[in-house]
């Protein structure tokens, strides 16, 4: 963010209901600063009732980029394509739009959460190729790693949904995904408690993607921690706690962890390349992220 907002100051921002607790100005507005960019990024709460003024007054009112969180991920993604903008297939594959980029006359969207999953594990030197990967939950986030992983050379993908009536439209459109990327997944019933636990004992990555372990939904997203074995990578996409009780049980059984920032800054990498054409500085916008969550966890 410049020191003085001009006229010439770039806008960029975040829609989301709500919003205000977002850490996205945190990023953007510290990757600006970095780099010395005369640009700011604001949050923007619309209600539903607004949202579709919200949407056309993108290209007039010259915001150059804006990311979108719940609830209008898939509301947004439907405009665009109503519009004939052009939007990414993942982003199609996944009902879910999470970057809009302004090209002027133009709008064009992407979803950045499934290659920031992927980055955030090549951080830690983890490869997905050969592997088996095994996800808790099957919602927006969930469902952008899976296309996104099944797009590279994983070996096998579980995923492990609670069984409601949308258990077999979700199984016919991962197999429609299997398909189309000759990937192997499958789903489960997340109640299975005998399945899972045999199916993340022959996983090499286990991921949380549900809200179990966040600070209003304490506990565990497993029945039990017996069958978290020393070569299993744990990921929770949950950064706040920074260590949830998932994560504190894996590493006490050997497991490599890790938490939710490395998805949440690489996502937001991509989106603010897409939108500047800048490489955001990663190492410097996560040591803030961390700065301000450790002060978060100190308040508690």
């Amino acid at each position: 963010m410049t020191a003085e907002i001009t006229g010439m100051t770039e806008l960029y921002g975040v829609m989301a209901n709500p919003i205000k607790h977002s850490l996205s100005p945190l990023i953007y507005n510290t990757a600006f600063q970095y780099l010395h960019m005369d640009a700011v990024y604001m949050a923007f709460e619309v209600d539903e009732a607004n949202f579709d003024a919200a949407y056309q007054a993108i290209i007039p009112m010259g915001i150059k980029g804006l990311n979108i969180s719940m609830p209008y991920k898939k509301d947004v993604m439907t405009k665009l394509l109503a519009d004939n903008y052009k939007v990414s297939d993942v982003a199609v594959l996944a009902s879910s739009c999470n970057t809009v980029v302004n090209q002027g006359c133009q709008l064009e969207g992407h979803n950045t959460d499934g290659l920031g999953f992927i980055l955030s594990l090549n951080e830690h030197e983890i490869d997905i190729d050969n592997k088996v990967l095994t996800i808790l939950g099957a919602g927006g986030a969930a469902r952008s790693i899976i296309i996104q992983a099944a797009k590279t050379k994983v070996k096998e993908i579980n995923i492990f949904k609670r069984m409601d009536q949308k258990f077999n439209k979700l199984v016919l459109f991962y197999q429609s995904i299997s398909e189309r990327f000759d990937a192997k997944i499958n789903v489960f019933p997340y109640e299975d408690e005998e399945k899972m636990a045999l199916i993340i004992s022959q996983s090499d990555i286990l991921v949380n993607a549900t809200q179990v372990g966040m600070v209003q939904q304490p506990g565990l997203p497993i029945p039990t921690c017996d069958f978290l074995h020393k070569n299993l990578v744990v990921s929770d996409l949950i950064y706040y706690p920074l260590q949830t009780e998932l994560l504190k049980k894996a590493e006490e059984n050997g497991c490599q962890t890790i938490n939710g920032i490395g998805m949440l800054i690489h996502q937001a990498a991509y989106s603010f390349n897409l939108m500047t054409n800048q490489e955001m500085p990663v190492a410097v916008v996560k040591k803030a992220v961390h700065q301000h969550l450790e002060k978060e966890e100190n308040r508690r």
